[in-house]
């Protein structure tokens, strides 16, 4: 397909005008070049036309036009040059896909993040690439359910923490691409998050736990009471039980053999009480040589 250029037209146009009576020449004008026309008006061509200086050459015409194109050109791979290398720097793994699922790009983080081999993603078939991370993640079909539900809302938009298989967590962001306020395809955003979400369970595990022995604390003892409590209430043939347990003359230990020795006594016996435990009772520190045990869904009504 050759290129297209108007004012090369316009200037054979004012050869032929020059050549024969006006009006016959804007009606050749007209029927050969329509599209013309109707892009740039009648008024502005013949502007164009009469402004345009006798000596310049089609030649010339010609070479502006082709150096023009070539600037457009090379301004064009520029953008999309600094856009890739953009694409490429951020901490992110992206993967843009258009409406239909297809993927349309991707850098190279978003392959790191999901171990996706290179077979796969140079074929960019978005069905083994979604089945790649499928495989991966904790809750596949629940990852699944949200691509469906997006893919059927291309406006809407999503933030996940998807947690793997091996322990990793990726924080997800999912919005729409749009092109003159047009939805045409979306961009996910991956972003480890790993050793963040690590921090954060690691503090409420230790805002709810003993740091000595590893087992619930006041708080957490409180908060499950507390839930057993209303199970009673909604239930007639619920029972629980609280035993109160403490150590009688701790204090003689840890004062003739010391505080670490204590200690240890304390972690034995809290390991000790916890394996006479059934899956789902609670045996808590409350502090010192002081414990706590919740026994739940009791059913031997003489234990009571």
């Amino acid at each position: 397909m050759g290129l297209y250029y108007p004012r090369i037209n316009l200037y054979i146009g004012l050869q032929m005008i020059r050549e024969v009576e006006i009006f016959h020449r804007i009606h050749y004008l007209l029927g050969a070049h329509v599209s013309v026309i109707l892009k740039y008006g009648l008024n502005r061509i013949l502007k164009e036309i009469l402004q345009m200086p006798v000596s310049l050459t089609c030649e010339k015409l010609l070479a502006q036009e082709i150096a023009e194109h070539n600037r457009t050109t090379e301004e064009l791979k520029k953008s999309i040059s600094l856009l890739r290398a953009t694409l490429e720097s951020t901490a992110d793994g992206i993967l843009v896909v258009d409406n239909h699922g297809k993927i349309v790009s991707f850098n190279r983080k978003f392959v790191e993040m999901w171990c996706i081999s290179e077979p796969i993603i140079a074929l960019q078939d978005e069905k083994q690439v979604l089945a790649s991370v499928l495989a991966q993640v904790k809750r596949p079909k629940s990852f699944l359910k949200k691509v469906r539900e997006l893919h059927n809302q291309p406006d809407a938009e999503s933030h996940d923490v998807l947690e793997f298989k091996d322990g990793k967590f990726l924080e997800c962001y999912s919005q729409p691409q749009k092109i003159a306020e047009k939805s045409v395809g979306r961009v996910w955003s991956f972003r480890d998050v790993t050793k963040r979400q690590q921090t954060e369970e690691q503090l409420v595990y230790n805002a709810l736990h003993d740091p000595l022995t590893g087992l619930p604390n006041r708080a957490l003892f409180m908060d499950r009471l507390k839930h057993a409590l209303l199970r009673t209430q909604r239930r007639e043939d619920y029972f629980f039980a609280v035993l109160f347990v403490d150590l009688d003359r701790f204090k003689v230990v840890n004062d003739s053999f010391g505080h670490m020795i204590g200690d240890q006594l304390l972690i034995a016996l809290a390991h000790r009480l916890e394996a006479c435990l059934r899956p789902g009772d609670t045996i808590a520190r409350l502090g010192g040589d002081e414990f706590t045990i919740l026994l739940e869904n009791i059913q031997d009504r003489e234990a009571r």
